[in-house]
């Protein structure tokens, strides 16, 4: 996705619209293999509130992200992909130095 988002940008001929179906098409894993991590953390009793949080946070993202890239829109077309692979880098960075309490 992290790729995707930077490549975008930069692509202007017919190759552009394969991007946005790779983008398509990585969202649904990312939500399906999140829900699944963070399932996985906890026990049997406590996986439907965290699902129920993780879908919250996916809802408001969803919700909000469209928000901010039309609003970024005023500074070009490519804007919003560059602010999107900045974030995405931004959360890699984050959770690589994240470490796992034992």
């Amino acid at each position: 996705l992290f790729i995707t988002n930077i490549i975008f940008p930069l692509q202007h001929n017919s190759i552009s619209p394969w991007f946005v179906i790779l983008l398509a098409i990585a969202v649904p894993f990312i939500y399906v293999g999140t829900v699944t991590l963070l399932s996985m953390q906890v026990n049997n009793q406590e996986q439907g509130k965290i699902m129920g949080v993780a879908g919250s946070i996916f809802a408001f993202t969803w919700g909000f992200g469209p928000i901010l890239a039309g609003y970024s829109l005023r500074g070009g077309l490519t804007t919003p992909y560059i602010l999107i692979g900045i974030f995405l880098f931004l959360g890699i960075l984050v959770m690589s130095f994240h470490k796992k309490e034992s």
